[in-house]
Formats: C-alpha cells, sequence, structure tokens
C-alpha cells in the first residue's frame, strides 16, 4: 500500500490498516489492539479525496478508465442526466485541480486519482493477483 493510499484512508477515518499477510489467527489480536487503543493508529490528514463526494469519485473513476466513455454513456448506466454527470466531472476536476492535480485529459485524471489513492494501476492490480 503507497503512502499516498494510507493518507486517503486515513483521511476518510481509517484508524489502521490491517495488511494482507496477516494470519487469520492474527486478525483479531489486532482488531482488539486497536480498539482497546494499544496498536499505533493512522494520524487523521485531510486531503482533497475528503472534498470529492461519492458520485464525483465514481464518474471521474468511470470517466477516466481506458475505455473511454462519454459523458452520455456513463449517464445512461448511471441513471443520470448527461448534464448531472457533466457537473459531477466539473466539480470533481475543479476540486483535484485546487488541490495542485492535473486533471485537463483522461490520463491526468487517471494520474492524479491514483496519486490520492482511488485508483490502481494496472502493475498494482497484476500485483496483487486481481487482474
Amino acid at each position: 500500500m503507497s503512502p499516498a493510499q494510507r493518507s486517503a484512508l486515513a483521511a476518510e477515518g481509517a484508524v489502521a490498516i490491517l495488511e494482507a499477510d496477516s494470519t487469520a489467527a492474527e486478525l483479531p489480536r489486532l482488531i482488539e489492539a486497536v480498539v482497546i487503543g494499544a496498536a499505533p493508529t493512522l494520524p487523521p490528514q485531510p486531503s482533497v479525496g475528503t472534498r470529492l463526494t461519492d458520485r464525483e469519485i465514481q464518474v471521474l473513476e468511470l470517466f477516466a478508465q481506458r475505455r473511454a466513455l462519454t459523458a452520455s454513456s456513463l449517464a445512461a448506466g448511471l441513471g443520470l442526466r448527461t448534464t448531472t454527470v457533466r457537473g459531477h466531472l466539473f466539480r470533481g476536476r475543479r476540486k483535484l485541480a485546487a488541490a495542485g492535480f492535473k486533471c485537463a485529459t483522461r490520463g491526468e485524471l487517471a494520474n492524479a486519482l491514483q496519486e490520492i489513492g482511488y485508483s490502481h494501476t494496472d502493475a498494482q492490480w497484476h500485483a496483487a493477483g486481481r487482474w
């Protein structure tokens, strides 16, 4: 997990991260340590991710994919109006740009979403065995 992903999780309210290599026997002890305050917790960090709405994240993610979906095809798939989807894209990009991310093109948008921890590269998916 990248530092950006850790920051994004902390910004969303996560207090700890259970690592993928933890065994089933270790998980209850790790969770208990977090609950009783014996484990170090993630410091809350403000991030652009906390300013994006769930729908903005969803629309930005779908728009930034390699499939090159249009605003109208996204709207049809999500059951929204095209103007609503365009509004989510506009507001989401504006928030990302205000935070210093380049997001004028789909590629830049995809990179920005990866940097703040909402997307994963193909290499990350392959490494996790999910591709």
